[in-house]
């Protein structure tokens, strides 16, 4: 009896130590997402969520040089296929090295195509942010209060992912809700 009791523990903590997310409850995350020049890093969980919201803060520390690679982070679904992917991509360019681009993005392996709506100082400043996912495939994105909405048609939901390239960027108080 004692060894049962023991075995039926042991698959309860395994099931909450799981990576995917559990639907419905809002989880905290953060991720200190800091790269070399030329780099990139991703903190990515799996889903089966048909519906799911994710909120935080972006606080772009400090960029680094590299001729063919830009400082960026993005908040990303994942399709079933790992190559269809939308969300959110925050970026800095030589021509305006001050403020953060932010767009909309959607993907499948080629050129995304990619809706730039609006643009913010990045120097001591944590950024809001949240992404939504609903029933009928509406994706929307929100950044200090700025938002840019895109229709998903056939997009089958897989992977949440948080990244970052060429630079430091902090991604905290991330909550994400899952249904």
């Amino acid at each position: 009896m004692v060894r049962a009791s023991c075995v039926i523990s042991l698959a309860m903590l395994t099931a909450c130590a799981s990576p995917a997310m559990r639907e419905g409850a809002a989880e905290e995350n953060y991720f200190d997402c800091d790269v070399p020049a030329a780099s990139f890093s991703e903190w990515n969980r799996t889903t089966s969520a048909t519906t799911l919201k994710v909120a935080g803060t972006i606080q772009l520390i400090q960029t680094r040089d590299d001729e063919r690679w830009i400082p960026g982070a993005n908040v990303f679904l994942r399709g079933r296929d790992d190559k269809t992917s939308a969300g959110l991509q925050l970026f800095v360019t030589g021509d305006a090295p001050d403020k953060l681009q932010v767009s909309l993005l959607q993907g499948s392996g080629g050129a995304p195509d990619r809706t730039v709506f609006t643009a913010k100082a990045w120097k001591d400043t944590p950024l809001p942010f949240s992404l939504e996912l609903d029933a009928r495939g509406l994706l929307t994105a929100v950044v200090a209060g700025v938002s840019s909405s895109r229709q998903l048609s056939g997009f089958e939901l897989h992977k949440l992912a948080l990244g970052c390239s060429t630079g430091q960027f902090k991604f905290e108080k991330v909550f994400v809700t899952a249904r």
